[in-house]
């Protein structure tokens, strides 16, 4: 493989990646807005498999947006250019703990959205 090669490939992966990403957001978004519009008129049970749901579908995301970048990385260790770790942001190790870590600590706090919308309304109706 050419380096040029090499690279067209680690974009696509990097595509991918953001791709992945795109998905998380789509997720997190349509998941606060029926936690914010509707969280207070669920039942336990409509809460529980929206959260499963939520929880399954940004996890396999992460998952999705860690293998890419793995991806990413592999085809950048094909690479003989010295161009492939010469920016930091470049480095897919940190991109790894990043944007888990980030992503991760995003899905938490979603549900604890969920759960803080319930309550302040129990709060108010009790």
């Amino acid at each position: 493989m050419t380096e040029a090669e090499v690279f067209e490939v680690a974009a696509a992966w990097v595509g991918n990646a953001i791709t992945a990403f795109t998905m998380y957001t789509t997720f997190t978004f349509a998941y606060l807005t029926v936690a914010f519009v509707t969280g207070e008129r669920l039942s336990k049970f409509q809460v529980a498999v929206i959260n499963v749901l939520y929880s399954l579908s940004a996890v396999s995301t992460i998952f999705s947006m860690m293998n890419s970048m793995m991806m990413w990385e592999s085809a950048l260790l094909r690479a003989d250019s010295a161009i492939k770790y010469q920016y930091f942001f470049n480095n897919p190790s940190f991109w790894y703990s990043y944007m888990s870590a980030i992503l991760a600590l995003g899905i938490l706090v979603c549900l604890y959205f969920m759960v803080d919308v319930r309550r302040q309304t129990e709060s108010v109706a009790g």
